[in-house]
C-alpha cells in the first residue's frame, strides 16, 4: 500500500470492499488455480535490519507548565494480554510523562455490555477498543468519531506504508467514505497452533511440512487429528478442536467457495453445497470422528488455550494473539501453521476478524487521544511483537516480525495476506443478530437435535428479513 495520504485511504478503502466481498463470497480464485506461492510483498522497499528489541523511547521530563492529562483506555483480553497492555503503554507514558493512561481492561464476555453501559451513561473512554462485527451497528448508531480530520494532517503518521490488505477496511475500520480506526493490532489471519511433540510421537509430519509439501487440506488435517487422538474418559487426548459456530467456520466456508450472504447483502445464502459441507465438516469432527470434544468435554478442559497448554489438544484455531498465552508452555514444543485447504477447491481463505481501536463519538479529548493513537506506530508495533502478541502492521516492521517474533513459524499470518488468502466477512449492522439465529440453529444440530439442512432452511427464513 503507498502512504497513508487521505485520498490513498478512501481508494483502498473502496478496493478493499470490493476485494472483501469476492473473496468472502469463494470468488477471490477459481477452484482450478490455487494462489501464487506467498513472497514477500514489500521485497522493493528498503526495509532495515532487525532490531533485537524494539528501543525503548527516551525517558522525557515534563515540561514547566505542561498540564496533567489521564487518558482511560479501555480494552479486552486474558489478563496475560492485558497486562501486555500495560506494559506498552508505558512507552508512551515514559515519553509523555504528563499523561497518565487510566486502563480499562475487561474479560470478552462482558466487554461489549459494559462499554455500551458506560457510553450510555456518559462515563466515556478517551480510547476503546471495538470488535469488527459491532463496527457496522455502532457506526449507524453515531457512536463512534471519525479520524479523518487527524489523518490528514498527521503527515509522520500517514508516512508509513501498511501491510497491503490489513488496514483500512469497509465495514470493520471505514464506512461512507470515512476512518473510524487508527492502524490496529490485535488481530491477525486464523491460524492453527500445534504440539510439535504430538507430531513426532504419533510419527506424522506436521501441518508446516504438509503444507510445504502441498499435501494439506482437511483430509490430511482429519487425518492428523484421528492419529492425534488417544485414551478416553478424563485421560482422552483430542487432535484438535471443532468450529461450527465460532469465526474460524468461516475460514472453511471461504475456502469451501461457499459464503453466507449474497453479493449484495439482502438474502441469508447458508443453505449453499459449498457452505453447507464446511459447517458438516466441523460438526463431523466432534460427533462422527470424534477427534473433537463436545462443549461440556471442552468446558472442562478450559477452552482451547489451557487444553492445549496442558496437552490435552494437539491443534487448535487462533491468531498470533493467543502467544501471549502459549508463550508460558516450556514443556513441549509448539509452533503455528496455515489452516488447510479444501480438497474441493484446492485453496484457502482464513477470516481476517479486523477490531478498531477507536474514539467515541461524544469525546472531548480527541486532541489528547490522538497523541495516543499516533505515538511512535513503529516502535509500538514492535513492542506488540515482542510480546507476542501482534503482527507486523507495516512493512517496516516486516523483516522485524519475521526475525523477532517469539511465536515459530509467525510468518504464516504474513503469507496469508500476501498471497491473497486472508479475507474479511461482508456484515451489516445487524450482524450480531444475524449471527445468533445462525448460532442458535447449528447449535441444536450439533446436539444431534437437528438436520442441518433443515436449521439452514430455519436460519435463511429468521434472518433474511434482518438485511432489508
Amino acid at each position: 500500500m503507498a502512504r497513508m495520504t487521505r485520498r490513498n485511504l478512501v481508494r483502498e478503502a473502496l478496493g478493499l470492499s470490493a476485494l472483501g466481498l469476492l473473496a468472502a463470497c469463494g470468488q477471490a480464485a477459481a477452484p482450478t488455480a490455487a494462489p501464487p506461492p506467498a513472497q514477500a510483498a514489500g521485497s522493493s522497499a528498503a526495509v532495515a535490519p532487525a532490531a533485537t528489541t524494539a528501543p525503548q523511547p527516551a525517558a522525557a521530563q515534563p515540561a514547566a507548565g505542561a498540564q496533567k492529562v489521564t487518558l482511560r483506555r479501555m480494552y479486552w483480553g486474558s489478563p496475560d494480554q492485558m497486562q501486555i497492555e500495560v506494559d506498552v503503554d508505558k512507552r508512551f507514558t515514559d515519553a509523555n510523562p504528563n499523561y497518565t493512561i487510566e486502563p480499562i481492561g475487561v474479560p470478552w464476555p462482558n466487554y461489549r455490555d459494559k462499554l455500551l453501559t458506560m457510553i450510555a451513561g456518559g462515563d466515556l473512554p478517551h480510547v476503546m477498543m471495538v470488535d469488527a462485527y459491532w463496527f457496522p451497528d455502532f457506526v449507524n448508531k453515531k457512536l463512534l468519531r471519525p479520524l479523518d480530520d487527524y489523518l490528514a494532517k498527521d503527515k509522520e503518521y500517514t508516512s508509513h506504508q501498511v501491510i497491503k490488505g490489513f488496514w483500512p477496511l469497509p465495514d470493520h475500520h471505514s464506512a461512507e467514505g470515512k476512518v473510524y480506526s487508527k492502524v490496529h493490532a490485535g488481530d491477525t489471519p486464523r491460524i492453527i497452533y500445534f504440539n510439535d511433540n504430538m507430531f513426532k510421537e504419533a510419527g506424522i509430519p506436521n501441518p508446516i511440512e504438509q503444507d510445504k509439501a502441498g499435501k494439506w487440506d482437511w483430509n490430511a488435517y482429519l487425518d492428523a487429528a484421528k492419529k492425534l487422538t488417544k485414551g478416553s474418559g478424563v485421560d482422552k487426548v483430542f487432535g484438535a478442536s471443532s468450529y461450527p459456530l465460532s469465526s474460524a467456520v468461516y475460514s472453511f466456508i471461504g475456502s469451501n467457495g461457499g459464503k453466507v450472504l449474497s453479493d449484495d447483502k439482502k438474502k441469508v445464502v447458508i443453505s449453499m453445497p459449498e457452505t453447507l459441507e464446511a459447517i458438516q465438516f466441523q460438526i463431523d469432527m466432534i460427533r462422527v470422528h470424534k477427534v473433537a470434544p463436545l462443549p461440556e468435554e471442552s468446558q472442562v478442559l478450559g477452552g482451547d488455550v489451557k487444553a492445549f497448554m496442558a496437552k490435552k489438544l494437539g491443534m487448535f484455531i487462533s491468531g498470533i494473539w493467543t502467544g501471549a498465552d502459549t508463550r508460558n508452555v516450556k514443556d513441549f514444543d509448539w509452533a503455528v501453521a496455515p489452516l488447510p485447504k479444501s480438497p474441493k477447491t484446492g485453496y484457502r481463505r482464513t477470516i481476517y476478524k479486523p477490531n478498531s481501536t477507536s474514539m467515541p463519538a461524544a469525546t472531548k479529548n480527541a486532541d489528547e487521544a490522538w497523541k495516543w493513537m499516533a505515538f511512535d506506530p513503529l516502535g509500538q508495533n514492535k513492542a506488540y511483537i515482542d510480546k507476542y502478541t501482534d503482527m507486523a502492521m507495516f512493512e517496516e516492521n516486516r523483516q522485524y516480525f519475521l526475525e523477532k517474533s517469539p511465536v515459530k513459524n509467525a510468518r504464516a499470518v504474513l503469507d496469508a495476506f500476501d498471497a491473497g488468502e486472508a479475507y474479511i466477512l461482508p456484515i451489516i449492522p445487524k450482524w450480531l443478530e444475524v449471527e445468533k439465529i445462525v448460532n442458535d440453529n447449528i447449535t441444536l444440530v450439533r446436539s444431534g437435535e437437528k438436520s442441518l439442512a433443515d436449521a439452514a432452511k430455519t436460519i435463511e427464513t429468521q434472518a433474511t428479513p434482518l438485511l432489508a
